[in-house]
């Protein structure tokens, strides 16, 4: 049997640990602080997150092009430096971006997505070139000629309210399917008149509102107005009016 140490000796190897633990707790406080600068360092001081690449998703061509000449990303700074705040205002500003987000693909690459705005309308300026339109009535190109699928929509002598585009757009919405592929000869005059054309009938349809209502009035007034009917008038539900 291995005989116990004596009490000096127990009591002088305690007082000797307890001198070591304060020593050893500032060692790891050290370490720990020394593996946090130099992280710190790789992320904000050194060129190995530099920034050497900008992608852009959601585009393409020209816009893609736009899009990485709005974000002007600094180049060759540490990524988690980077402003993705401000990038992100300054591709949102471009028409055609509906929405944008910005992200850091680490080590060093940016990542712009973009989810740009699709045309529902195209509506004829004066100068015979068209501007698309969205499903929000945001105007954000100007073409020559419509994309397919996309309504042509014709303008009063001004062009159009913001209220009237969002009354075609409505109108786009409750239309069935059927109905839309007769519908043609748009126009916008204020923001209070849409008129158009289905099959051989002028729809006088007002602005928007109360779409759910006017679509069941045309409907019904479709299927019993009489062959000669040339005009329906919706706009006010209540009170349609025909002739």
């Amino acid at each position: 049997m291995t005989a116990r140490p004596p009490s000096r000796v127990r009591f002088e190897r305690r007082a000797a640990a307890a001198r070591r633990r304060p020593w050893l707790l500032w060692g790891a406080v050290a370490a720990v602080l020394a593996i946090l600068a130099g992280v710190g360092w790789v992320l904000l001081a050194s060129p190995l997150t530099a920034v050497s690449e900008v992608t852009v998703e959601g585009v393409e061509g020209a816009d893609r092009d736009a899009v990485r000449t709005a974000a002007a990303a600094p180049m060759d700074i540490p990524l988690a430096r980077v402003d993705t705040g401000s990038i992100g205002t300054r591709v949102a500003a471009l028409p055609f971006v509906r929405s944008v987000g910005v992200s850091r693909g680490w080590p060093h690459t940016l990542v712009v997505t973009v989810t740009p705005r699709v045309a529902i309308l195209a509506v004829r300026a004066d100068d015979g070139s068209l501007e698309l339109v969205d499903d929000e009535a945001v105007s954000f190109r100007s073409v020559t000629t419509a994309p397919a699928g996309v309504v042509l929509v014709n303008r009063g002598s001004a062009a159009p309210a913001r209220e009237g585009l969002l009354a075609v757009v409505a109108v786009l919405r409750v239309l069935p399917e059927a109905e839309r592929a007769r519908l043609k000869d748009i126009t916008v005059t204020s923001a209070s008149l849409v008129t158009f054309t289905l099959g051989g009938v002028q729809v006088v349809w007002g602005g928007p509102g109360q779409e759910d209502k006017k679509l069941r009035v045309l409907q019904i007034l479709l299927a019993k107005s009489p062959p000669t009917t040339t005009v329906i008038d919706v706009s006010a539900p209540d009170t349609p009016v025909t002739r």
